[in-house]
């Protein structure tokens, strides 16, 4: 009896250390990389693919921190030509609502839908007021539309800083007008937003 009772306590501890263990190695994880992602109507892959490498060339302490900097890009299409243009959007929204996103590259057109539905962050919160003065003449906000898709005269916050003259991006969107965007549930924020001051230069 005794040696049973032994056995089961040695069993006992031998489950509860094995799942400290578990639970120690899962606490001390790192946490996901940040996701930037680069949309447009179309996106080459070969433009995309050296942008972004010139991007993470320039800044090579996004790979140092304990949340790497990682890309993803996606071509929306052309809502009046491309029957599916209406669902990438709606993935797209669908992966920010899920912290699959935390910073985006856009075209103003297609970034429009998304500050619409407040996906991201206003830029005065990231900003300090010295640097919402020095970037004035970039920051980007969007008329806002009614459930028929009409222009109602009110507009959007700043929620993004235009790109266009960017070394490493321009090859990418050629004549568009693009900018960077913080997506409002980024995570984790503090490191996101660095990020975006990053892409943004200020």
């Amino acid at each position: 009896m005794k040696i049973k009772r032994t056995c089961k306590t040695i069993a006992l501890f031998g489950f509860l250390l094995a799942c400290s263990v578990f639970l120690a190695s899962c606490s001390s994880e790192k946490p996901s990389s940040l996701q930037v992602m680069v949309g447009g109507p179309y996106i080459a892959s070969e433009a995309y693919e050296s942008c972004t490498e010139a991007l993470t060339t320039a800044h090579p302490q996004w790979q140092a921190g304990e949340t790497p900097v990682s890309f993803t890009s996606m071509s929306f299409g052309d809502p009046e030509t491309d029957p599916y243009a209406g669902a990438s959007i709606a993935k797209v929204s669908a992966m920010a609502a899920a912290q699959e996103i935390d910073l985006m590259i856009c075209d103003t057109e297609n970034a429009a839908r998304f500050a619409r539905s407040d996906m991201f962050t206003p830029v005065q919160s990231i900003l300090s007021e010295e640097q919402l003065a020095a970037c004035q003449d970039k920051l980007l906000t969007f008329e806002k539309v009614d459930d028929e898709g009409n222009l109602t005269g009110e507009f959007t916050e700043a929620c993004g800083i235009a790109l266009n003259g960017n070394a490493q991006l321009d090859e990418l969107y050629g004549d568009q007008e693009y900018g960077v965007f913080l997506v409002a549930n980024a995570d984790p924020m503090e490191n996101a937003q660095q990020i975006f001051l990053d892409i943004a230069g200020v």
